[in-house]
């Protein structure tokens, strides 16, 4: 018999069952019970998967305040994603007659070629990794086009188009720390176009898809969103993928123990059985322990420690394979925001 997901101890286990339905296309057997509801709802916003646990679901036993609500929220996104979907046609074109190469990343990539529909990969606005020469020169081109930036970053310049919020990035990463280890320009180079209802678009690799969605979850978020986990399992299934490229753009810049974590642990979260392929067990190590899976799942359900908190920052050293990244990382630790939120934010 399967727990309610209202509880503290079950959430975490009907939600984590949902969603491994989803990424391994299995049928739905689990009942939702007796509910907090509220609770749950938050859940799984707080996640960004009220969609695919919709789907998953269906209508079996939701009671009808929150049917109601998933069910604008799905068409809500849809709309969302005709809109996201324009911009992004329209800025495409405009970079490729510029002749300025660009790729989109995470969701307007992902909501294209890798899920069933759009609705199950909500975005809010658009990520685009350009290979320009120079900020200054970017900038001027894209004014040809009227097209002004709002705000401009050391790596980013933000515009809007057709109300759509664009952050167009001059580097992949731009955390100091790892910001020299994956060339942005492969990434771009390496792109390919993927056409869609409103107009061609252009994606990374999938091997490339998965190398960044690891860096880029772990890097900047720490895997702060349960989409996270889900974007990573679905391309890491994919029957198709080249793991000797994946291995050697990993080895060569020195990313292997942060690329093997990602894979570890949404393999271990979702079940995947990807360390039973001996294309991936014999280049990448399972180094997501018991311990650490519970220590970056439980934020993400509201049941946080400090024991929690430090295991995540252990890790972040763990994974670190160059010394310098290590010192910068550990270096980031003496902050008076990590020394507060364990006085203060964690139990």
């Amino acid at each position: 018999m399967h727990r309610s997901p209202g509880s503290s101890p079950s959430a975490r286990h009907f939600l984590v069952l949902l969603l491994r339905n989803f990424v391994l296309g299995t049928s739905c057997d689990h009942e939702p019970g007796s509910t907090d509801w509220e609770r749950f709802d938050r859940i799984l916003r707080h996640n960004n998967v009220t969609n695919i646990c919709f789907h998953t679901l269906g209508d079996h036993g939701i009671p009808p305040p929150y049917l109601d609500r998933w069910k604008s929220n799905f068409t809500a996104t849809l709309v969302r994603y005709s809109q996201l979907l324009k911009a992004a046609v329209e800025l495409f074109s405009i970079l490729e007659e510029l002749g300025i190469p660009a790729v989109g990343l995470r969701g307007i990539s992902l909501a294209n070629w890798l899920y069933p529909q759009p609705a199950f990969r909500p975005m809010q606005d658009l990520d685009i990794l350009v290979s320009a020469g120079d900020k200054d020169s970017l900038i001027a081109s894209l004014e040809k086009f009227d097209l002004h930036p709002n705000r401009v970053c050391r790596s980013q310049l933000h515009y809007r188009v057709f109300d759509v919020k664009v952050e167009l990035h001059l580097s992949f990463l731009t955390t100091k720390r790892y910001r020299e280890q994956l060339e942005s320009r492969a990434l771009v180079e390496t792109r390919r176009p993927v056409d869609t209802p409103g107009g061609r678009i252009w994606c990374l690799t999938p091997e490339n898809e998965l190398i960044t969605l690891i860096l880029h979850g772990f890097i900047h978020h720490q895997f702060d969103r349960l989409i996270q986990l889900v974007d990573v399992a679905l391309v890491a299934l994919r029957p198709d993928l080249d793991w000797d490229h994946i291995a050697g753009v990993c080895e060569q810049a020195s990313l292997s123990r942060l690329v093997s974590f990602g894979l570890s642990y949404a393999d271990r979260l979702f079940d995947l059985g990807l360390f039973l392929d001996r294309s991936i067990e014999t280049r990448f190590v399972q180094g997501c322990t018991p311990e650490l899976h519970d220590a970056y799942l439980a934020p993400l359900l509201g049941m946080d420690s400090r024991l929690f908190f430090l295991r995540r920052l252990g890790n972040q050293l763990a994974v670190a394979e160059r010394p310098l990244v290590k010192l910068q990382q550990l270096l980031r630790f003496i902050d008076t925001r990590t020394f507060r939120r364990l006085a203060f934010g964690l139990k």
